[in-house]
C-alpha cells in the first residue's frame, strides 16, 4: 500500500490513456481522491477479475474515482472494506463519466 496526497493512491491516470487491469490486487492505499485508482480526462479503464481491498479516500472514491469523460468497465471484481471520509463513494465514485459494471 501507499499514501498519496492528491489523486490515485496506487494508480493515477491524469492524461488520456488506456488502462487494463486483469487479476490484480490493489489494497491498503490512501489518497484524497481515488484511494486505489484515479481516472480522469478521457481515459479508458478496463478492470476484470480484480480485488480492491482496504483503500481509503479522504474526499471521494475509496477504491475507484472516475471523472470528466472517462470510461470505466468493471467485470467480476471485488471491492471491499474501502471508504471515503468525504460524502461520495466509499467504494466507487463516478461523475461525468461512462461506466459499465457487471458481476456474475
Amino acid at each position: 500500500g501507499s499514501v498519496v496526497v492528491g489523486r490515485g493512491g496506487a494508480i493515477a491516470l491524469l492524461q488520456p490513456v488506456n488502462l487494463i487491469l486483469n487479476r490484480v490486487i490493489i489494497r491498503d492505499n490512501k489518497a484524497n481522491f481515488g484511494g486505489g485508482v484515479f481516472s480522469n480526462v478521457d481515459s479508458l479503464t478496463f478492470i476484470k477479475n480484480s480485488n480492491f481491498n482496504s483503500n481509503v479516500a479522504k474526499v471521494a472514491g475509496g477504491s475507484i474515482y472516475s471523472n470528466r469523460s472517462s470510461s470505466m468497465s468493471l467485470f467480476d471484481s471485488i471491492i471491499q472494506n474501502s471508504s471515503a471520509y468525504g460524502t461520495h463513494g466509499g467504494g466507487i465514485y463516478i461523475v461525468q463519466s461512462k461506466y459499465y459494471i457487471k458481476s456474475y
